[in-house]
């Protein structure tokens, strides 16, 4: 119903989505240091962001959009209550104490939505097993033995195996869909 072009019917789609998250997005963000009001622009954002995906014919199959968009209000809370935390009047200032300009700011928040829109797209397409058993080796750098633990695998070797499915359903992935891996040149 969001690909329509009848503008009703997108409208109709949007309130009733609205009308699902809001609670949750409040919930979420209040028990997380924020406003209403911050709960209110957070899920604004989301939904747009998933209106224009959903426009672009670049979601994930077999997707559940209540999660998926409070998913991405959560992401976007996060990043802006941890902005929020740095922000002084017209700068934040990196790790090496120079001060970025507020341009500078958005430009990185573009690209950390873009991240973030490819991410959750890898996520629903390799599915979350998959997803986390990457992360906890390629980004959290865990061993073998570790993941095999925490996934309630019976040993390490099924890790290994499960580690080497999930790379080739990436690789896959990408072959598909190039722009998943440019997404991350930056």
């Amino acid at each position: 119903m969001l690909q329509s072009s009848v503008r009703e019917e997108e409208d109709a789609a949007l309130v009733f989505l609205h009308r699902q998250l809001y609670p949750m997005a409040k919930q979420f963000v209040l028990n997380h240091g924020g406003a209403k009001e911050d709960a209110e622009d957070v899920l604004q954002e989301a939904m747009i962001a998933f209106f224009k995906m959903a426009r672009m014919r670049k979601l994930p199959e077999q997707l559940k959009v209540e999660a998926y968009v409070f998913t991405i209000c959560k992401n976007k809370w996060y990043r802006k209550a941890k902005a929020n935390s740095r922000l002084d009047t017209s700068t934040l200032s990196d790790a090496s104490g120079i001060d970025i300009p507020d341009e500078d700011v958005r430009i990185k928040a573009t690209i950390e939505d873009e991240k973030e829109y490819f991410l959750n797209i890898l996520q629903h397409r390799l599915g979350a097993v998959c997803y986390k058993v990457l992360v906890y080796f390629y980004y959290e750098n865990r061993k073998m033995k570790e993941i095999a633990q925490l996934l309630s695998y019976s040993n390490e070797q099924v890790a290994k195996n499960k580690k080497s499915q999930c790379m080739s359903k990436l690789k896959d992935l990408v072959q598909e869909e190039p722009s998943l891996v440019k997404a991350f040149k930056v």
